[in-house]
């Protein structure tokens, strides 16, 4: 009897053992990230010139993602045209996209209008890639609308980030990583346009939309050994693009964009997610007016002298932070006739100044003269110096 209650205990323990294990490998399976391995590009012109598609399908290869892809545009139009276009909403139905990214007009981008388009495009998309997670691609403006003060990105920025928000999509801001470029770095990537990305623009938006994708890869800068795979890769999808087409492109100037790619598509995480705010690098911040600091010139009412000390006293003068001091035994102040030469702090009317070299000067004449300074933003600027005044 005993015998039997001993199996009959040890067979529950094995169960228990197992369905727990059978548990725990059930909670993997679905906390298990889904493989993406289809995505679908809806755009216009910034999605087809330089075949973005391509270019983020080669990024995706050489980090050992093995995915297919498909662009369907429309030059000029909207994401709201987008929503209803036949070759558009044909893409959609084909089924069985993972990703879905979305790219909105830029010449008349509205806010409001990116609203409607998401509001129109997203349900069709959902309809038939229930699972198929929404990337919004973001571009730059135009050139001439792009640097501050009259920056047209933060407007953009700002309303991709509420659209996203609202929708639960992702956001591939590349028109920060290409105003970075443009304006810190200097690189022009615009076709002559002064719209359209060369294919080192499109290499921009390529590497932000990479990074938003797959958001859990690390940034692996590019090697020498990689330069030809990568060149093939930007010159092999070239498209309307007249300008910017080179036969090598240097490593530096990718890994740069490819740096900043990673960097933009990490910084609006939070503020997409509601978490927190994101100010876009476009943000114009008025720099406080620096006018030119006049200092006024002393004016020396009284200097007199006993034994090794000299009191010189002056007519007040505001806003100083100190004063300069230069007794010389001649009314030439040269170099080689100065014994005194100091520079005291404050803003006092009176002045005592000691030092046994005057000592010697009992019977002769010695000249002084003062001049303010003020020390504002850790500069220096110096008032003239006054009249010499004879020492009594």
């Amino acid at each position: 009897m005993k015998g039997l209650k001993r199996i009959v205990c040890l067979l529950m323990a094995i169960t228990l053992l197992l369905t727990s294990s059978l548990s725990l490998m059930a909670e993997e399976v679905k906390t298990e990230k889904k493989e993406i391995k289809k995505v679908l590009f809806i755009g216009n012109s910034f999605t087809y010139y330089n075949t973005v598609c391509n270019v983020v399908q080669g990024l995706a290869k050489r980090n050992g993602h093995d995915i297919e892809v498909k662009a369907a545009t429309n030059g000029g139009k909207s994401l709201e045209y987008n929503s209803s276009a036949a070759n558009v909403v044909s893409a959609i139905k084909e089924g069985g996209f993972d990703v879905v990214v979305l790219q909105d007009i830029v010449s008349t981008f509205d806010a409001d209008k990116l609203q409607r388009g998401a509001d129109k495009i997203i349900p069709i998309v959902k309809e038939y890639n229930p699972n198929a997670q929404i990337v919004f691609y973001e571009p730059w403006p135009k050139k001439y609308v792009i640097k501050n003060p009259n920056s047209r990105l933060p407007y953009f920025t700002d309303n991709y980030i509420k659209t996203a928000n609202k929708v639960g999509a992702k956001l591939a801001p590349a028109g920060e990583a290409y105003y970075d470029i443009y304006v810190n770095y200097g690189k022009d990537y615009y076709c002559k346009d002064s719209l359209h990305p060369q294919p080192l623009g499109t290499f921009t938006s390529a590497a932000t939309i990479y990074f938003t994708i797959f958001d859990e890869d690390e940034l692996k800068p590019f090697e020498e050994s990689e330069q030809k795979t990568l060149d093939d890769l930007i010159l092999n999808n070239v498209a309307y693009a007249q300008e910017g087409i080179l036969k090598s492109y240097p490593l530096n100037d990718l890994n740069l964009i490819y740096a900043l790619g990673y960097k933009y598509s990490k910084a609006v995480v939070k503020a997409v997610a509601g978490e927190g705010k994101y100010v876009s690098i476009g943000t114009y911040v008025e720099k406080e007016e620096t006018k030119p600091v006049k200092v006024k010139k002393i004016k020396i009412t009284k200097a007199t002298k006993k034994k090794n000390v000299i009191k010189v006293s002056f007519k007040k003068i505001k806003d100083i932070t100190g004063v300069n001091i230069k007794v010389a035994k001649k009314k030439i102040f040269s170099k080689k006739y100065v014994i005194y030469n100091k520079s005291i702090k404050g803003k006092k009317t009176k002045l005592t100044i000691k030092s046994n070299k005057f000592k010697k000067y009992k019977s002769k004449k010695l000249f002084v003269k003062l001049q303010a300074y003020v020390v504002k933003n850790g500069k220096k600027t110096k008032g003239k110096w006054s009249k010499i005044k004879k020492v009594k």
